[in-house]
């Protein structure tokens, strides 16, 4: 220990001769033995280190009343128990060399010392780095968060190949990690190729989202769907991730929809095909029913099917339109499938009061009348907005006093509605 100035400020200084004991021969065998350096940096980090990290947690805690010391009162075995504890002596090292209040000397092979400025020198008390010394330790919090969650350390290596814990940050991430299951680990790892470096080096709250889905019946199914643009999963921002997840967690709708959710941008949605119903198959007659391998249909493959290219019109459609379409039936699609590019969830929403053939025959009626222009472009502004609300009105109010008419686009076409229309005649 040495003071520092007149201010008193106490500092470590880690030399060669730190912890040096009467057993450790002098001609340098401790520099290459692992288990003899080893000893060496647990007895430099105890002796030295840890005191200076304790008073520091004590000193941080006096100013962060509630929170829970870690290392305050625990010897370096008891922390080396406790993977949250060996992160908080980390954070806390790197606090400390960051201030000044350790430093590290190197000494030369001609005896001369000298100030330790980069992590990757090997420094005079045990022949490690302070990198060294920091992956050790990153590495033994990884193993006790791993064993706490029950996974096989021996198949460490075969998982998680290339889950990278090089930083503290990491074990914060190794805790969301131990989430999944190890089924999910798998599908990630077939689906990225082995690359599974940028999903568990990535957000923690989008590692949470992908930790809590079924592996066979939504990554599997994922993964299956997307083929070689499963990376693209990656790309997705946290809310639609987790619109994908919550929304679509089976395998049947995630197939149904296939590469075309790498067309979809709005979580909501996702959440609208999410609606669509689903039903299992039944066995065909003579076959044994199968509980492990049951079949389902679902509306998305059914309405794909039947849209043929149209489909890709509901991609980008709002999300009400979406939601009601999943409501009907193929030929209400069928007769509605020209406008579905065109309607909006605030024209949806007025039309609501008619019967489905009523809304096809008003919109007909505009088409007719008014122009393509009018329906694809200028009904959605505030204008064309008015113009629907008021034609249905007008609608309803006839329908109240039993004069609807049969054909509503025979009306708009013989004038009846014309007040309403003149801004677009």
């Amino acid at each position: 220990m040495t003071d520092k100035g007149g201010d008193r400020r106490r500092e470590v200084t880690i030399t060669n001769k730190l912890g040096k004991a009467a057993w450790e021969v002098p001609d340098g065998l401790w520099r290459k033995v692992g288990l003899l350096r080893r000893i060496r940096l647990r007895r430099t980090v105890e002796i030295h280190i840890l005191p200076v990290l304790q008073k520091l947690e004590g000193l941080y805690l006096r100013d962060s009343l509630g929170a829970k010391p870690r290392l305050v009162g625990k010897s370096l075995k008891e922390i080396e128990t406790d993977d949250v504890a060996i992160e908080a002596g980390l954070y806390l090292l790197d606090l400390a060399m960051t201030e000044g209040l350790i430093a590290i000397e190197a000494v030369s092979s001609k005896g001369k010392k000298k100030a330790v400025t980069s992590e990757t020198v090997p420094v005079g008390c045990c022949a490690y780095t302070v990198q060294d010394a920091k992956a050790h330790y990153l590495d033994l919090g990884a193993k006790l968060i791993l064993t706490k969650a029950g996974w096989d350390l021996g198949k460490r290596k075969d998982q998680l190949d290339d889950v990278e814990v090089d930083v503290v940050d990491s074990l914060a991430k190794m805790r969301t990690l131990v989430q999944f299951d190890l089924l999910s680990v798998r599908e990630l790892h077939k689906g990225l190729k082995g690359k599974t470096n940028p999903v568990f080096g990535g957000d923690a709250d989008y590692l949470t989202v992908l930790a809590k889905c079924e592996p066979n019946q939504f990554l599997r199914g994922l993964r299956h769907a997307l083929g070689d643009n499963f990376g693209r999963i990656l790309k997705w921002s946290l809310e639609f991730a987790r619109a994908v997840s919550e929304r679509l967690g089976h395998s049947a709708k995630i197939m149904a929809l296939g590469t075309s959710l790498l067309e979809i941008e709005d979580a909501e949605i996702i959440r609208a095909f999410g609606t669509w119903r689903m039903e299992e198959e039944k066995p065909k007659a003579g076959e044994p029913a199968n509980p492990k391998r049951k079949k389902y249909t679902t509306f998305i493959s059914t309405v794909k099917k039947a849209m043929g290219s149209d489909f890709n019109k509901l991609l980008t459609a709002a999300p009400e339109l979406v939601e009601a379409v999943g409501k009907w039936n193929l030929e209400q699609i069928e007769l509605m499938q020209v406008y579905l590019p065109y309607l909006s969830g605030e024209v949806l929403e007025i039309l609501t009061p008619l019967a489905f053939k009523e809304k096809v025959g008003l919109l007909d009626g505009f088409y007719e009348i008014l122009g393509r222009d009018f329906v694809s472009e200028a009904m959605i502004t505030e204008e064309g907005v008015q113009v629907v609300r008021d034609c249905v009105q007008n609608l309803e109010e006839m329908k109240g006093r039993g004069s609807m008419p049969k054909d509503i686009k025979v009306t708009l076409a013989g004038g009846l509605f014309d007040v309403h229309l003149k801004p677009f005649l």
